[in-house]
């Protein structure tokens, strides 16, 4: 009976004990949601106005547009959700906010528990663009950040909004949506059409996106479309004076200005002077902003602009990019920098897009995240809808917009349902229109709105001009004479606009906020992220980037031959063809740069018209790189020597050995070396050669240690015919040019041949063969340098450890090759079934490993990927990591979507990671947990990494492709797509073409040294050892081999064109010779400089020689009369540079500088 009454007792107190624990929790609760609640509130003021009117259907049929889904848009929703005035924000005391003042005036925001915070506030700057641009654009000291060399002291800039903290509020929100009380919708007046005293601006533009290749070629665009538009635009703007016209892609202007005739040309001048033509962005292409490595964004801009003012004596201002699929914080840095003042953006992540709707925030100062001082912030307008055609340009309502679409071609299907324009229906559709007109310009802070009136190939017919012109001008007349209506409605430009809005502003110091962060991924559907095409068609990304290489490394040797024919007074025959082949590859690079070239995302047969492009473009700059060449090497006055130079690929040499063999014979065989950047080096060079008995010996003429690998036939079988010679320079000088000589000789002292373990083994080899093949036992493989101890699984052959010597730091490092199997994916969007898996790539892999006193490395055949990782037995930078190589083929896949991950559990990064943007800077990523994976993938155009306070993985690569940390201690990279169905974003077919592709990578383990010095804000920045590795693989040591009558001699021996090497901060990114076709001589270069920053407490000394200062005259035969700073793209001159003084760079900027002979 007692242990009734106790178990009784013990009952009761157990539900008592639960019972206070749920009233504690439903307390916690309620404490959270008010608090959530309040928060919400602080950012979006609650006016509750329900508009139905504006819910309407879309019932017309069309062809899909570009890229467009059926799906209704989501921005036309935030549109009937905005407060007609909102109010600033509430600063809440919890959160500990403090107002500052920057140097400039304006206000920013920054919280003390957390800086990310700060951004989603709106105080903000004078939108004043002028007070940008003061002598502190030149640089040269006057936009000193007082930063440490190394950026142990380089904290984030203050901004008013971050996207990286809007990305988590959205995946915050998917994890605690909004309860139904905490809704709210809001909207502006919609039946009133005055807006107080100041009338509402209308300026209406119309524009014609004309891309150079997606579903057609660049040259069949042009037949078929754009050379009607451009020869309609003059005719019908001289007609219309009142009507004004936007165009964007130099290219095909170039194209269409050489059938023109001088009156036509002058034509054309004229209507630019007028103001009706406005040349907008002028760049070779409108780029992509993923994929592309900042040296090609620049040399495009650069290409562009220089036809403009040569051609059109036009320099633009304002930039227009509608189209690319997301956006980097780097581009608004370079048009900064090139001279433009605003700029134009559309395609943004659509819930990141409607919170700036909700705050008014889609005009902003779009600052660098390193830039405190935010004089190079870019004033930035984003459209507030989904698309840039006319459907979703007017305003929220498409099937309004519609109405307004006034082209009208007999036969063509179209979904207007316009209706001419006349005297019975003027007022009618004149209020419509203004209504809508109205509803967009509520979205912003002030009475001006853009409405741009185009789509892709508009105006192609010359009737459209018409239609559209007459029915508008009757619109825009009708509004603008009812005076209680308050409006003024016309035709206009970019700069017409910007002008307007300024004009408007100017007396309201606070009147746009500042943003810091980029808009990558891009989404225009709930879970369809468009981050496939980060990676689709790896083959072309990697033939851009060689290309790129390539005409980097001739435009130095034109130049440096170009200047020393000038400093000597020498003949250089090759200047007048090298100018042309220059061109061609400079134009051929541009044009890969369309954000529907590199991305991967035209049809397949327009992917060859690109591919074919790049080759014609390579052709050219060799033909540059060995008549260059030819003449550094000759001291002859008269004539270079003649000789036959093979230039060597690497992606040829690796994908097809057999092809790049070279004979040495028993003269032997010379090769010249060329050290591309403005530092020394060591560099591993491998040849494919035709004997195994050979010395290496150097340019003073000692011996090197070279080491004879074998060439596979197939995985298990060698050849005995084709042998890989591999060897470590010497220290190359900077942009020198080195010969090396290989000689057949009996028995060879310094030349080793390697050994070789494998798993699979079924050759025989000959008895006078220098290998020797062994199968391996044991579970692990180990190679080993001075830095690194590796292990891999035998029975894999995968790495599965990493060892820093220095340090001592063991960690496993797990590496995977892994496939995502395709639910929705195609070249624009990643939608995969689920996590990636293995199972296609089950079976036995066959393992080999080759050890040698130079390299050593494991190798991995699978199905559909070759891997292998090499190891370097140096001291210098090349082998401070592992070098991988993958070579994959998914021609028997389909619907696949190969990875290779890296994971290191010990590494506690937790969900945060870091990628780069255009090889120009890097920024912090999230794992955001309540979005699918595809959508924590980024582009990565040359390094990522993952680390935690001690331990840091780098993944630096050749080529851009997708990359993604979902899991702690992991970082992934998407290596190929094979996909067979369209995607619905109007390219209309799946990616099938795939090739046998190469993607090259160096892995990266660091220990810090120091981390009392880095404050937990710091902007994230490389060590200096990855900053090296990715120079030297972005820019590889060229290997031109000479024919054996070319014997080595003393004048032939070596050029060193420099007195002394750049500081290791300070990347030479180009040096361009600027000549017209009908020059002999070098009349002007153009030099362009990028000092970065380094995070050295991975460093236990800090680098050498970072004090920002640079001699110009360091090159020895580039000898310049006059040396002027100027903007990016060399059409506007800051200041005169003095010879004798060197130059100051400040930390992460880049600096152009023309030369004058």
């Amino acid at each position: 009976m007692k242990f009734s009454y106790r178990l009784i007792g013990l009952m009761v107190f157990v539900v008592g004990a639960c019972v206070t624990f749920m009233w504690w929790a439903k307390v916690q609760e309620r404490t959270f949601a008010t608090s959530r609640k309040a928060a919400r509130e602080r950012r979006i003021p609650v006016t509750i106005v329900v508009d139905m009117a504006t819910r309407m259907s879309v019932t017309t049929r069309k062809p899909m547009h570009k890229k467009e889904t059926p799906v209704m848009e989501r921005i036309s929703t935030a549109a009937r959700k905005i407060t007609l005035r909102q109010e600033m924000p509430v600063i809440e005391p919890d959160l500990q906010m403090q107002k500052k003042t920057s140097k400039f005036g304006f206000k920013v925001v920054s919280p003390r528990m957390n800086p990310l915070h700060t951004h989603d506030t709106l105080s903000s700057h004078k939108p004043s663009h002028k007070h940008l641009e003061t002598k502190d654009v030149a640089g040269h000291g006057e936009n000193v950040q007082h930063m440490h060399q190394c950026g142990s002291s380089f904290t984030l800039a203050d901004a008013n909004i971050s996207t990286f903290q809007i990305l988590h509020d959205i995946d915050y929100d998917l994890k605690w949506p909004p309860k139904a009380e905490e809704s709210v919708t809001v909207h502006s007046r919609s039946a009133e059409i005055t807006r107080g005293k100041n009338p509402l601006t209308i300026i209406v533009v119309p524009h014609s996106h004309n891309d150079p290749g997606w579903q057609k070629t660049v040259g069949e665009y042009f037949e078929d479309q754009t050379k009607h538009i451009l020869d309609n635009m003059v005719e019908k703007l001289l007609q219309y004076p009142k009507m004004t016209f936007l165009w964007a892609e130099t290219v095909f202007l170039s194209m269409w200005w050489k059938g023109l005739d001088s009156t036509k040309k002058a034509s054309v001048k004229r209507l630019i002077e007028r103001g009706q033509l406005e040349i907008v962005g002028g760049g070779w292409v409108v780029p992509d902003e993923a994929n592309p490595h900042y040296f090609a964004l620049i040399d495009q801009l650069i290409e562009g602009h220089h036809w403009l003012e040569t051609e059109l004596g036009v320099k633009p201002t304002n930039t227009w990019s509608l189209d690319p699929f997301g956006y980097s914080s780097t581009l608004p840095y370079l048009y900064k920098r090139a001279g433009f003042e605003n700029m134009v953006i559309l395609r943004v992540h659509t819930d990141l897009k409607e919170k700036l709707v909700t705050k008014k925030g889609l005009e902003f100062f779009w600052r660098q995240q390193w830039n405190k001082r935010g004089n190079r912030d870019m004033f930035t307008l984003m459209m507030p809808y989904k698309l840039y055609n006319i459907k979703h340009t007017c305003g929220p309502s498409q099937s309004v917009c519609l109405e307004f679409d006034f082209r009208n071609i007999e036969g063509e299907i179209s979904e207007a349902t316009s209706e001419r324009i006349h005297s019975m229906n003027v007022d009618r559709k004149a209020k419509l229109l203004l209504s809508q007109y109205q509803k967009k310009a509520d979205l912003f802070k002030h009475n001006v709105v853009l409405i741009p009136l185009g789509d892709d190939f508009r105006y192609d017919r010359s009737i459209e001009w018409d239609q559209q012109f007459r029915n508008y001008m009757m619109l825009f007349d009708h509004m603008n004479k009812k005076k209680e209506w308050n409006v003024h409605a016309r035709f206009g430009t970019l700069k017409d606009y910007f002008r307007e809005v300024e004009k408007v502003t100017k007396s309201k110091p606070d009147t746009f906020p500042s943003l810091v962060g980029d808009f990558f991924p891009y989404t225009d559907e709930k879970n369809e992220y468009w981050t496939g095409y980060f990676t689709t068609r790896p083959y072309d990304k990697y033939s851009g980037r060689e290309l790129q290489m390539f005409l980097r490394a001739a435009e130095l040797l034109q130049t440096l031959a170009a200047g020393r024919a000038l400093s000597q007074d020498l003949y250089y025959p090759a200047f007048r063809h090298n100018t042309y082949s220059l061109s061609v590859g400079r134009q051929s690079l541009g044009l890969f740069q369309h954000h529907d070239a590199i991305t991967g995302t035209s049809r397949s047969y327009v992917a060859e018209n690109y591919e074919n492009s790049l080759k014609t473009g390579l052709q050219q700059v060799h033909k540059v790189i060995k008549k260059a060449v030819r003449f550094l090497l000759s001291q002859s006055k008269s004539q270079p020597l003649k000789m036959n130079i093979t230039i060597d690929s690497v992606r040829d040499q690796i994908l097809h050995p057999s092809k790049e063999v070279q004979h040495v014979g028993h003269k032997g065989l010379d090769v010249v070396l060329f050290n591309a950047l403005s530092m020394s080096r060591q560099e591993v060079i491998s040849l494919v050669i035709d004997s195994d008995s050979v010395e290496v010996f150097d340019t003073q003429g000692q011996p090197v240690l070279s080491q004879i690998n074998p060439v596979w036939l197939t995985k298990s079988r060698i050849s005995h015919k084709e042998f890989e010679l591999i060897f470590i320079t010497r220290h190359l000088p900077a942009l020198a040019l080195h010969t090396y000589s290989i000689r057949h000789v009996e028995k060879p002292q310094l030349n080793h041949a390697a050994y070789i373990k494998s798993n699979f083994v079924d050759d025989i080899i000959p008895r006078n063969s220098r290998f020797t093949i062994r199968p391996f036992v044991g579970v692990v493989i180990m190679l080993e340098n001075e830095r690194y101890r590796a292990t891999f699984h035998a029975n894999t052959g995968y790495l599965s450890s990493l060892t820093a010597k220095p340090s001592h730091l063991r960690i496993p490092v797990n590496l995977q090759m892994l496939m995502y199997k395709a639910r929705g994916s195609g070249a624009y969007i990643f939608q995969p079934t689920g996590p990636a898996v293995d199972t296609e790539l089950l079976g036995k892999s066959t393992v080999r490993v080759v050890i040698g006193p130079v390299v050593s490395e494991v190798h991995v055949i699978q199905s559909v990927i070759d891997h292998r990782v090499r190891m370097v037995n140096s001291s210098d930078v090349c082998g401070a990591a592992l070098h991988i190589n993958n070579i994959v083929d998914l021609a028997t896949m389909d619907n696949k979507e190969l990875i290779m991950r890296i994971t290191s559990p010990s590494i506690e990064n937790g969900d945060k990671f870091f990628t780069d943007l255009n090889g120009f800077q890097m920024v912090k990523r999230q794992r955001f947990h309540n979005l699918p994976l595809e959508a924590n993938y980024y582009p990565m155009t040359s390094l990522a990494y993952i680390e935690d306070a001690v331990t840091r993985l780098s993944l630096i690569g050749a080529q851009s492709l997708g990359v993604a940390s979902l899991e702690k201690g992991s970082l992934e990279v998407m290596l190929d797509r094979r996909l067979q169905y369209d995607d619905g974003r109007g390219l209309g077919e799946g990616i099938l073409d795939n090739k046998r592709t190469l993607s090259q990578f160096c892995l990266l383990l660091e220990s810090r040294t120091n981390t009392v010095d880095v404050p937990k804000n710091a902007v994230p920045l490389p060590s200096q050892t990855a900053h090296l590795l990715t120079q030297q693989l972005q820019q590889p040591t060229l290997v031109l081999s000479l024919a054996h009558s070319a014997s080595t001699s003393p004048s032939l021996a070596l050029y060193e064109p420099m007195v002394n090497a750049l500081p290791e901060d300070i990347i030479l990114v180009n040096l361009r010779s600027c000549a017209a076709g009908g020059y002999h001589k070098l009349p002007q270069a153009v030099l362009v400089l990028h000092r970065v920053a380094f995070d050295c407490s991975f460093s236990k000394q800090p680098p050498r020689s970072l004090s920002g200062s640079v001699d110009l005259s360091t090159f020895r035969h580039v000898n310049p009369r006059f040396i002027t700073h100027t903007t990016l793209s060399v059409t506007r001159d800051i200041r005169n540079v003095t010879l004798t003084q060197p130059v100051h760079l400040d930390v992460m900027e880049i600096y152009a500088y023309k030369l004058t002979f």
